[in-house]
């Protein structure tokens, strides 16, 4: 009996680190190990460029107070490299940049800001280093969905719609050329 819930065990843990490679749409599954409570489960880390437009309508939607602060939303270019994730976010308000690590965690990913910074920020709205957030992730072929990480830091302006991939290849050319974070971005500080 021992060996039939063994090899049923064996075949399950198979099954779902196929079922996360053919859904990842060729992105790399790593397995998620340590005692964080996500652990187990197949993570898939998405990689190369990833944009998003959203509205002030589309913040409070998903939740964020009513305030309007233009550097919550606008055209966001995301680019994941490695264990960094950078992004630009830019309206005809506001424009801002930030890069930080990223770390895998089954369904979840934690990001924490290395540094931020802007050209225009009229609510001095930028991120900060040394801020942590967390968020569930779902990938379907060229689309990333976030999700509220449970009991965590996990802002509207991220997740309140899904992100698109334009670019399987991590490439700087796409950020904003109006507020683009520094060249360093995936070489430089914690995680580097």
């Amino acid at each position: 009996m021992h060996r039939v819930r063994s090899t049923a065990r064996s075949l399950i843990a198979g099954l779902t680190l196929v079922t996360a490679v053919a859904c990842s749409g060729g992105e790399k599954t790593q397995s998620a190990g340590g005692p964080d409570g996500r652990s187990g489960v197949p993570s898939v880390r998405p990689s190369g460029v990833y944009t998003v437009t959203t509205t002030h309508a589309d913040l409070v939607k998903a939740g964020s107070p009513d305030e309007d602060v233009p550097e919550n939303y606008g055209k966001w270019v995301y680019v994941f490299r490695g264990d960094r994730l950078a992004f630009t976010q830019e309206n005809k308000d506001a424009c801002t940049w930030a890069y930080g690590e990223v770390r895998f965690h089954g369904r979840y990913f934690d990001w924490e800001i290395i540094d931020g910074g802007f050209t225009k920020a009229p609510h001095n709205a930028y991120n900060k280093p040394g801020e942590l957030f967390t968020f569930g992730m779902s990938v379907y072929r060229d689309t990333l969905t976030l999700s509220k990480g449970e009991g965590a830091i996990s802002p509207e302006n991220f997740l309140s719609k899904p992100w698109r991939r334009i670019s399987k290849t991590p490439s700087d050319r796409y950020f904003s050329k109006n507020c683009p974070p520094p060249k360093q971005w995936a070489t430089s500080g914690k995680g580097a």
